[in-house]
């Protein structure tokens, strides 16, 4: 039996994307695979409702891509193809977790997203001003989905949260 952890087609509490941070400096290969991404999580819903946070300064960037992964049945060979879903550049807040929760005050929440790659089906909201903003993807139907980060420059270490929504 497999032990993923299936997201509900309902609002619910919110968890961690990855159960580490990523400290990824580029995006992970996407395309036509034999294996399943390790890190990919059954989507049972239309849309993913993400929360970007990470370790860092204020002002500090990273980039987020969500990528769909769907199997091809090829004559008793089961392949995956991965693909984009929706890419977003991320800027940290001033607003951080707190002590004994869930995320801790050595992380800050994004309050300034931008979509760089997505479908308008998207929605992006950026609120700035150390309000935490969030994005909504259109999942596309895909079987899975894997979260995948690019911190390239001086954010340490990158996460987020996630849940399903109904639009």
């Amino acid at each position: 039996m497999s032990q993923e952890t299936t997201l509900q087609d309902s609002s619910g509490p919110l968890r961690k994307a990855l159960s580490s941070d990523s400290a990824a400096s580029s995006f992970a290969s996407i395309g036509l695979t034999t294996t399943k991404p390790s890190t990919a999580i059954p989507r049972n819903g239309k849309f993913l409702f993400v929360v970007p946070y990470g370790a860092g300064a204020e002002n500090d960037t990273f980039d987020m891509r969500v990528n769909g992964v769907w199997r091809i049945d090829n004559a008793g060979t089961t392949e995956y193809v991965v693909q984009p879903l929706a890419q977003i550049a991320v800027t940290l807040s001033a607003t951080t977790g707190s002590a004994l929760r869930a995320i801790t005050a050595s992380y800050r929440f994004a309050d300034t997203l931008s979509s760089t790659f997505g479908s308008t089906s998207n929605i992006i909201v950026s609120p700035g001003s150390d309000v935490t903003g969030y994005a909504l993807i259109d999942l596309k139907g895909c079987e899975w989905f894997v979260l995948d980060f690019d911190l390239g420059g001086t954010t340490t270490a990158a996460n987020a949260l996630i849940g399903s929504a109904q639009l």
